[in-house]
């Protein structure tokens, strides 16, 4: 049997205020490291939905033949 490694079981919510003390002690904010899990986790959304959106395309262009679609 295997077990999961700690960072698999381990809550962002326990890491947050580690990441904040760490932070703040090389002179940032709680409010630049709210920005940059924010644009990472926009990003991931972002990457997501464009892959969604790829795979809904080449989809449409393979199962209908005169599909006249661009793929981004």
């Amino acid at each position: 049997m295997t077990t999961k490694h700690r960072i698999y079981t381990t809550s962002f919510a326990s890491v947050y205020p580690l990441y904040v003390a760490k932070a703040e002690k090389k002179g940032r904010t709680k409010w630049e490291v709210d920005a940059v899990i924010f644009t990472l986790h926009v990003f991931n959304r972002i990457d997501t939905i464009m892959s969604l959106v790829y795979i809904v395309r080449a989809t449409q262009s393979i199962s209908h033949p005169h599909y006249e679609g661009d793929i981004p």
